[in-house]
């Protein structure tokens, strides 16, 4: 299993949970969790890959025009979705139904949308399509 960020060290720069909305003003629910995507010691940015073994699920843009890639694990660990978000899904190579390796590399962060820095939106949906904490996956299998 590899970190969903190309890093020995995940940094958390937003928890899953009840958030202010600074745009909306109003309180909203983080379904995931945000991950620093950039080294400050060497100057440079971090590419998103693959956790686990997977199949390519979707590509696309949301309505915040923010660039998603959904993952479905290939071994049944209780997880149906993996979700990357803020990703620039045109310099990514990859196809919907392919299936990669963990590892992979799955693109790099741009900033669209409400987004006002480079991070990966981390988001794990289990077999009843419940979002879950993404830190839990993250402690179980990662850690």
């Amino acid at each position: 299993m590899y970190n969903p960020v190309k890093t020995k060290k995940l940094v958390i720069t937003s928890p899953f949970g009840r958030r202010w909305d600074f745009v909306n003003k109003q309180w909203i629910m983080h379904y995931g969790i945000d991950l620093r995507c950039y080294d400050f010691k060497n100057k440079k940015f971090l590419p998103f890959q693959a956790t686990e073994n997977s199949i390519v699920l979707r590509i696309k843009r949301d309505r915040n025009d923010n660039g998603i890639v959904v993952l479905k694990p290939l071994q049944s660990n209780g997880y149906k979705e993996l979700k990357y978000i803020h990703i620039a899904i045109e310099s990514c190579s990859l196809f919907e139904g392919q299936e990669i390796k963990a590892g992979h590399l799955l693109g790099w962060s741009e900033i669209r949308g409400q987004s006002n820095s480079h991070h990966l939106h981390f988001e794990t949906i289990n077999n009843d399509g419940v979002k879950i904490n993404p830190q839990i996956y993250i402690d179980k299998y990662l850690l």
